[in-house]
């Protein structure tokens, strides 16, 4: 859907790599236990509830933050959420 196809295309622009996940649970590469733990915090203290998914859950390596959209959410939330990661990564 919409908001879906925004998400990953602001996670791509961000990352520089292809967003694969075409479901509402969507990964974003992180690739170290402790940045992504980082990441996470940052993202919390904004009010976003994103998951960092780590060993043994991952390899080492593949460690990752884990976004859940909802079907309510609106484009001025997605812009949010990517704003907050751009944050987040130039923090870590």
């Amino acid at each position: 859907d919409h908001l879906s196809h925004k998400f990953r295309k602001g996670l791509e622009k961000i990352s520089g790599k292809p967003i694969e996940s075409r479901s509402h649970i969507i990964p974003f590469l992180i690739g170290d236990a402790s940045k992504a733990l980082k990441v996470a915090a940052h993202l919390s203290l904004k009010g976003i509830d994103a998951l960092p998914i780590r060993r043994p859950t991952v390899p080492e390596g593949g460690e990752r933050i884990r976004f859940s959209l909802s079907s309510d959410m609106t484009d001025q939330q997605i812009d949010y959420v990517l704003e907050a990661l751009k944050d987040a990564i130039a923090d870590k």
